[in-house]
Parts: C-alpha cells; structure tokens; sequence
C-alpha cells in the first residue's frame, strides 16, 4: 500500500473513512483493519467512519464515530464490485456523500476509490492491521442463547454467497441452489451439528426446517436500532465455530482472520487462502475454473467430517 496515504492520514486531525458501498471483503481485507490499527496507534486524532447499518460492528468501540446507512434491494438490483456498487446511481452516492461532510463538519472526508481504475489489490501488511473485534453484547448473548440452546452439537458456519453477477458465464461464481440443498441434506442426515446460515437473506436460499440450521439474518432483523447487526451475529458465529464453509467470498476471509479454519472452492485460491490470509489460518481450498463452481457438495462435506474427526 502507497506509504503516502499514511502520510497524508497524518497531517489531519479529524479524518472520515467512507461512505464504504463496495464489497464487505474489500472493506474487511483493505481498509478495516488498517482504520483500526490507525486509531489504536494515533489516539490523539478523531476517526470517523461512514459505513452500511449491518457492518458496524466491523468498527464498533475502534473508533471515535460510525455513522450508517442502508442500501435497499443490494444484492437483488446492485453488483457489489471491489470499492464500488455498479448499478448505484450516483446521484445516490453523492447524497451519502453530503451527508457525511454534514455529520461530520471540519474533517478530511478519505474516500475509497469508486471508478472502474480501482482495482489495485494491495492492502496494508498484517503489523498495520488491527482485527480485534469485539461485537455489541447484543451480538455476543444471542450467540451464547443459540450455543446453548445445541448444547452437544459442533457448531460450523455456512455462507451460501449469492450475488448479481454479468450476463456472461465466465463471471457467474455462485454455486448453484440445488448443491445448497444437497449439503444442507448431508448436514440433516448426520444429526452431529448446529450449522449458522450467515451472510445472505432466506429469500435467496431457506434451509429446511430442521432444528441444525440457524439463520442469522432473522435475528438481525429482530431490532432497529444497530444493536444486533449481520456483521457483530456473523463474527461470533465464527469465532465460536470449528469451520467456516463457503466459496471464496467475505466471510471466509473473515474467518482467516478470526483464525477459524475454512473450506473454500472457487477461482483465486492464492489470493484467498495465502494473500488474505494473514495469520496462516488452515484454508482448504478447492480450485474451480471461472464460471459455475462445480465442486460437489459430498467432496465439501467428506472434507469437513475428516478435518474435524
């Protein structure tokens, strides 16, 4: 990462990062960290952050502020697309935008690249990261609740990804529902776990009713008001589990940094499982080609049950 950010970060006293709109994985892996680690090193500045509602516990108790807000039909209308959200109008974006100087007056507003030239994957080296997180208590007792409640059972994590992607086969990076369904089966028939549903909506994919399944959106939408958040349920789910499972996305990332071991399949396995991957956290990783990851959900499944014997 350009030295020259720091740099600049240092000859401002108050500093806003955002409004982030972009991949949660390119705000996890590239600014997160680097945000926290940046307020625990230069505690005499104010750090400010403007990010979506169910990401704040990504920040919580890290900084001095969050603002939030939300972004409706994401995923359904817009492709979130490294720092930027195609489809957003950006009439949109600008609104957030004068929002955030009106909130915070008298700040240096550091914003994340939005145009299509935004691909550089570099991010800041691990000693320049902080990923300590520590979810509202909100977050924390539901968790607790549902641990409780599968007393005996091993707690995993599944993220069925799901995402817009271009009209072109070569791009399209979700599994398909049916192996969804086939390793929910798999996880039915075996009786051994409780399995958190985490990073989508049940109006994608709704895993039977069985009482292994935990979907954690459902407690997401339980309260308003920023307490309980998608983002605080997913990292605890997490850090109380034996594995996260998912194709390469934010949460399996998420889980190398919370140094919970993953199975992930897809097309950049360097990137996932060794360059996002700070801590060296065990990544089984399956290479696809682009296009539709055809993994099979019984190689996924046999995986886990001999990782974990």
């Amino acid at each position: 990462m350009d030295i020259s950010i720091i740099e600049k970060l240092k000859t401002n006293e108050k500093i806003v990062f955002g409004p982030f709109c972009g991949e949660i994985g390119w705000e996890l892996m590239r600014w997160c960290g680097f945000i926290r680690w940046f307020k625990k090193n230069n505690p005499e500045k104010q750090i400010f952050v403007s990010t979506r509602k169910d990401r704040l516990d990504l920040y919580y108790n890290a900084v001095d502020e969050i603002t939030t807000f939300k972004i409706y039909d994401d995923y359904m209308t817009y492709r979130p697309n490294m720092y930027r959200l195609d489809f957003f109008p950006t009439e949109h974006y600008i609104q957030l935008l004068d929002v955030t100087k009106k909130t915070f007056p008298d700040s240096y507003i550091f914003e994340t690249p939005k145009d299509k030239d935004s691909s550089n994957r570099d991010y800041f080296p691990s000693d320049q990261m902080d990923f300590n997180f520590q979810p509202q208590e909100n977050n924390k007792k539901i968790i607790e609740s549902i641990l409780l409640k599968h007393k005996g059972k091993i707690p995993v994590v599944l993220s069925p990804r799901h995402r817009i992607d271009l009209n072109n086969i070569k791009t399209n990076r979700n599994w398909i529902k049916l192996y969804w369904y086939r390793l929910f089966d798999m996880f039915v028939r075996s009786g051994k776990y409780l399995v958190f549903i985490v990073g989508v909506s049940p109006s994608f994919i709704d895993p039977p009713e069985n009482n292994c399944f935990e979907v954690l959106e459902t407690y997401n939408n339980r309260i308003d008001d920023g307490s309980i958040s998608q983002i605080g349920l997913t990292i605890e789910a997490i850090k109380h589990s034996k594995i996260t499972i998912g194709n390469q996305s934010s949460i399996p990332i998420l889980s190398n940094i919370l140094k919970t071991p993953t199975i992930m399949w897809g097309h950049e396995g360097h990137r996932h499982s060794i360059l996002e991957n700070p801590f060296n956290t065990t990544c089984m990783f399956f290479n696809e080609q682009p296009g539709i990851y055809k993994t099979e959900p019984t190689v996924i499944f046999n995986r886990m049950e001999r990782f974990l014997c």
